[in-house]
């Protein structure tokens, strides 16, 4: 969801606003509007931290002038070549593109003042057709939500931007949460991190050992003790990686070679799964990876393979 990725931080300035017009002046929301609906830097300026202000007041009328068209909110929405439009419920807002159609709805949901200190909660939708192939399509997924925070600081009577950024909101109460704590307990992560790293060294492997590409098994990643690095034994791995079958953290890994990646025009092709040694205790999830490095996991009692869903 790129284009929503993009503007997202310009676009829910002016949803802050909701019914903008009546608010105060000195308030956090109507900084906003003020902040995204003028055509002046001296304007947008009074919004934007004082270190940004100040630095941006020092520099020539020509550098100033070139910088103004990133400061200017309204400006720099029209050269995205995006647009937005609020819907009859008054504070929701549809975020459109020219390439894309409707890419995302973004919604406030609260907003809290301390003294000096503001932070306004905003909710957005990802609009999750674009870029998806018609299979897709047709599973039906709840949309993706994203809450988003906003903070402000009051200067010198001006309300500041001073932060933007996503903030994935998790219930406790929720089946998901559950899920992952018994995965935690059970060594899923440290298995994935086991995956992510054997994938690191067969990259490396592959660099330090061109003619023989990937190796036939994860034991050629280690080797013996003090032995010297060969094909053979790269010594890249500890020697606790020359176990048959490897075993590691209550879960079983398992590699297979398709294609070393030695002829012109071919790449490598392995498979690696980790699948826990008693299901449901000592891991609820089976993984798998590739030489696409990545990760892929599935709840079902069975190997994990890549067709399963990215984690």
């Amino acid at each position: 969801m790129k284009a929503l990725r993009v503007c997202i931080f310009l676009i829910a300035l002016l949803t802050c606003s909701g019914g903008a017009l009546a608010c105060q002046s000195n308030t956090p929301e109507a900084a906003l509007e003020e902040m995204v609906t003028t055509d002046k830097v001296e304007v947008a300026l009074k919004h934007f931290p004082l270190a940004v202000q100040q630095a941006v007041e020092r520099l020539g009328p020509k550098e100033k002038e070139a910088i103004s068209g990133r400061l200017v909110i309204g400006k720099e929405l029209e050269k995205q070549g995006m647009t937005f439009r609020k819907r009859d419920d008054g504070s929701t807002w549809e975020v459109d593109t020219k390439q894309e159609g409707v890419v995302g709805l973004l919604k406030v949901k609260n907003s809290f003042v301390s003294g000096t200190e503001a932070f306004v909660v905003l909710e957005v939708t990802e609009n999750k057709n674009d870029g998806e192939n018609e299979s897709s399509q047709k599973e039906k997924k709840e949309p993706r939500k994203t809450v988003a925070l906003i903070s402000m600081r009051l200067q010198e009577a001006e309300w500041r931007l001073t932060g933007f950024g996503p903030w994935e909101y998790q219930s406790l109460e929720s089946e998901r949460f559950l899920q992952d704590l018994l995965r935690d307990m059970g060594g899923e992560s440290a298995a994935v991190s086991t995956l992510h790293t054997i994938n690191s060294y067969l990259d490396k492997y592959r660099t330090t050992y061109p003619e023989t590409g990937v190796p036939q098994n994860l034991q050629a990643l280690s080797g013996p003790e003090g032995e010297k690095p060969s094909a053979q034994h790269a010594m890249l791995l500890d020697p606790s990686f020359m176990a048959v079958p490897l075993i590691m953290d209550g879960y079983r890994f398992d590699y297979a070679l398709l294609d070393p990646g030695t002829q012109k025009d071919h790449e490598a092709r392995y498979r690696i799964t980790a699948t826990p040694l008693e299901f449901g205790k000592k891991g609820a999830r089976s993984l798998f990876t590739d030489e696409t490095n990545v990760i892929r996991a599935t709840s079902e009692n069975r190997d994990a393979n890549e067709n399963d869903e990215p984690i």
